[in-house]
């Protein structure tokens, strides 16, 4: 457009011009005569005032350095950048005659001699030339601006002009190299690297430069024997392999090139960074500036990175800004410091709260864990006392006399809650399945309204005890017919069991186990009041119940909630038919409580648990023919047939596969051998002396006496009920392995060996 601006002649205005009479003309020209000197005048102030107002600077101090020698400007000159050269070459027609001219060359050898590593430039390219591609950073054909170098056509392009310049070819060719010569003239000149020519970034295209084809094209045609056309092909084969090991060189020198000045740009922005943080650190920030925590960072702010010095004139410009930055960081840094000294408090209430659990570990009552603690208005009073309040241990302790009506609402706001979650609608799966893929979650769901999985749907029904008053619940629950299960324990164990026999890469090896719960050890199940870390709990709260066992997923103290909890039918058909083989009891209205006195032992007599000794369990083996066999106690016996022989199908006969047993009568040895067995492998015991968890990890007795050693440094008068104790749910839990009873062979098959 600005050649065309160049040639259209100007337009005529279409204003209409006044017409002057000849004597008016004679007054303006009489009027000139005298008016000069006084527009000199004027046109000298301004012409002063031009030259002196360049910001202190004075104007035209270099205007006589062309009256300089020439061997002294060569020696100035050699000293320069070699971009710096080129500009200059660029400013008048003398500098450009004298630069420019060929026995100028060493004087550019000099200064291109100032960088390292400056590769040599291309063949057949002069060193301005060169110069011009490595520094001047636009279109060899628009002058728009163009950062990238391409090296492989020796040229700058920007994008515009890519497509106007540059032509482009399919890649696949290079695929069938015995086609090649198949092919026309001017597509053999790129496949066979006749010309300069790389890959798209996509690697689907080959570009080259349209100009050195259509050169390579009209010189090829004017050759006439076969001889000189294999010599040029091969000649530029040669010229376009150089080519490419030079662009290597540059290419590397431009990696180089572009590190060092980032280097310098970090440089500087350091500098600059320092420089603020000094004038802050005067004006009082220096606490606040040492509290920035991730992901805020001054360094990043807008203001302060940047690769430019610190100057008075810009720190008085973004002084405002940089100050309401870092009173913003003051005020998280007090509020991270107020949370972190609640969190300090929170560990002292803990403290005291472990304290108490300790003086009442003989009551065996279910007590709130320390986040419903701190939820206590009282202990929530002291905890949020203003920061300059002293709080200590002690000032938790004083508040004991009103743990105990603290700890007495809480169970009866436990079991109110419980019953009105027993009320719910119950989720059924008549076959097997592990939860459902919804497409709006994105993932498998553990939602009861509506969940599917493939064609099959869950249906909800009715509670058992939906029509109940709180009074009558609390009966039913009572029964031992009556068994709960955890909706997040059994949905794990069976979403286990299913990954591990169809993707063994997802199982986690956790036991795939259903275990029946009972009232009111049911109460104190963990699922009530944990739950696992997600991915958006960013918060370090130190209520979690992390332990030297190290679990996967670590998981969090919460308020006691019931939500996991449901009356399962199958367990408790299944425990109503394991009470009918009991004599003398009625399945229907036996408790919890009365079979715990009982204390009736079962002892599995199936195929698969009968099992010949490797070595002597139980009592001291003495006959060929004797097997062992796995006993439990009432609650055990349930669990066994549930897992191990999937009790939904075989409830038929239980008098024959179970050999049942008054705890009385069995020997006072295997007694005692039973209860060091429990003793030991049952994972049912909690630490007293943690403070910051619940104090009741499931944990066997070797490894609560590791973790004291480890964790308290306590090796030595281990007592229990002081450094460690039983959880509240101890009679749910069972041992990994049973305990296993010898079982004699005998005619009417196997029985138990009771001398």
């Amino acid at each position: 457009m600005a050649d065309n601006a160049n040639t259209e002649p100007l337009r005529r205005s279409s204003r209409k011009r006044p017409k002057y009479s000849q004597d008016t003309i004679e007054d303006v020209k009489s009027s000139d005569e005298t008016a000069p000197r006084k527009q000199a005048s004027a046109s000298k102030r301004s012409t002063k005032s031009k030259t002196t107002n360049v910001t202190g600077r004075r104007a035209g101090k270099l205007a006589n350095m062309s009256d300089m020698p020439i061997d002294v400007l060569f020696e100035i000159f050699s000293h320069l950048h070699p971009y710096d050269l080129l500009k200059l070459a660029r400013t008048t027609k003398d500098y450009r005659k004298l630069l420019l001219d060929r026995h100028s060359v060493t004087l550019w050898k000099a200064a291109c001699q100032n960088l390292d590593g400056l590769p040599e430039p291309f063949e057949g390219m002069c060193l301005p030339a060169w110069v011009n591609l490595l520094f001047y950073p636009h279109c060899h054909y628009c002058s728009r601006v163009a950062h990238t170098i391409e090296w492989t056509f020796q040229i700058r392009i920007c994008s515009h002009c890519t497509p106007n310049y540059l032509g482009k070819t399919r890649a696949y060719y290079y695929m069938v190299p015995s086609k090649l010569s198949n092919l026309p003239f001017p597509f053999r000149v790129i496949h066979e690297n006749m010309i300069p020519s790389r890959h798209s970034n996509n690697h689907r295209e080959i570009l080259y430069l349209q100009s050195e084809q259509d050169a390579v094209c009209a010189e090829y045609e004017k050759l006439e024997t076969d001889d000189e056309r294999l010599q040029f092909i091969a000649k530029k084969k040669a010229h376009v392999q150089k080519i490419k090991e030079h662009v290597l060189l540059c290419r590397e020198w431009e990696k180089k090139q572009s590190s060092h000045r980032e280097h310098e740009l970090q440089t500087l922005r350091d500098e600059r960074l320092s420089a603020i943080k000094e004038k802050l650190k005067e004006l009082g920030w220096e606490q606040d500036l040492n509290g920035i925590r991730n992901p805020d960072s001054l360094a990043k702010h807008k203001l302060v990175n940047k690769p430019q010095r610190l100057t008075e004139r810009i720190w008085s410009n973004i002084k405002s800004e940089v100050i309401a930055y870092m009173e913003k960081m003051r005020e998280k840094r007090l509020n991270r410091e107020r949370a972190a000294l609640i969190v300090q408090r929170k560990e002292m209430a803990a403290e005291a709260w472990c304290t108490y659990k300790a003086s009442h570990v003989h009551d065996r009552q279910l007590l709130p864990n320390p986040v419903e603690l701190c939820a206590f208005q009282p202990v929530a009073d002291i905890i949020n006392q203003d920061s300059d309040s002293n709080v200590t241990s002690e000032s938790f302790q004083s508040l004991f006399p009103q743990f105990d009506e603290f700890a007495s609402q809480w169970r009866r706001s436990v079991h109110t809650l419980f019953y009105e979650q027993l009320k719910k609608p119950i989720a059924v799966d008549d076959d097997f399945d592990v939860g459902y893929y919804d497409d709006d979650y994105g993932g498998w769901s553990d939602d009861f309204d509506d969940w599917t999985f493939g064609s099959r749907k869950v249906r909800t029904e009715a509670s058992p005890v939906a029509h109940m008053s709180n009074q009558e619940i609390e009966h039913h629950v009572a029964l031992a017919r009556t068994v709960f299960s955890c909706t997040k324990c059994d949905k794990k164990a069976r979403s286990d069991d299913w990954t591990s026999s169809w993707f063994p890469i997802f199982s986690d090896g956790i036991s795939n186990r259903h275990n029946p719960l009972f009232y009111p050890q049911v109460l104190g199940h963990d699922c009530c009041d944990s739950r696992f870390r997600g991915w958006t709990d960013e918060e370090e709260d130190f209520f979690n119940m992390y332990t030297s066992s190290a679990p996967r997923f670590l998981p969090l103290l919460q308020n006691w909630s019931p939500e996991c909890l449901v009356i399962d039918a199958d367990m408790s058909n299944l425990a109503r038919c394991m009470l009918s083989i009991v004599d003398g009891i009625d399945p229907l209205t036996v408790s919890v409580k009365d079979m715990d006195n009982l204390n009736i032992r079962f002892t599995c007599l199936q195929t698969g648990c009968v099992q010949k000794p490797s070595q002597p369990v139980g009592s001291q083996i003495t006959d060929v023919d004797s097997r062992l066999g796995p006993s439990f106690d009432w609650r055990g016996a349930i669990s066994h047939q549930m897992n191990e022989h999937h009790g939904r199908g075989l409830l038929d006969n239980l008098r024959t596969k179970y050999a049942v047993e008054d705890y009385a009568s069995i020997p006072n040895s295997i007694k005692e051998e039973e209860q060091l067995y429990q003793r030991e492998h049952k994972r049912a015991w909690g630490c007293m002396r943690c403070n910051k968890s619940r104090g009741d990890e499931h944990r066997d007795l070797p490894s609560i006496k590791r973790h004291l050693s480890v964790k308290h440094g306590i090796e030595e008068s281990i007592t229990e009920d002081e450094d460690y104790t039983r959880r509240y749910d101890w009679e749910d839990t069972q041992a990994p392995e049973p305990f296993l009873r010898q079982i004699r062979n005998t005619p009417n098959g196997p029985m138990l060996k009771l001398d």
